[in-house]
């Protein structure tokens, strides 16, 4: 499980690695965090593996996100454009590589 910090659009938010999908938060009010996004991706797993999206990275402001999955490899993902960061339906793109 991993979290990440990033600004978007004047706003704070964290993501979230719930093993297989992404929890989106925003957290201008840290005392009152708001889920903002989910991600359906429904990559399957490998195995019976729970855990499958192994790293990612994201940065402040920008459009698209990076991650690795046991399943799909490396994946670019769109955090769409509007007034808050979510995830489009099918808006990702695998690549059969590995980086070590």
């Amino acid at each position: 499980m991993e979290i990440e910090p990033f600004a978007w659009k004047g706003h704070e938010y964290v993501i979230l690695n719930e093993g297989n999908e992404f929890a989106i938060y925003q957290i201008d009010d840290p005392v009152n965090p708001v889920k903002v996004a989910t991600s359906n991706f429904k990559f399957g797993t490998r195995g019976d593996s729970d855990y499958d999206l192994t790293q990612f990275d994201v940065c402040d402001d920008c459009r698209y996100g990076v991650l690795a999955h046991k399943v799909k490899r490396t994946v670019v993902f769109d955090l769409g454009t509007g007034a808050e960061p979510t995830f489009p339906s099918g808006a990702y793109t695998s690549y059969d590589i590995t980086f070590e």
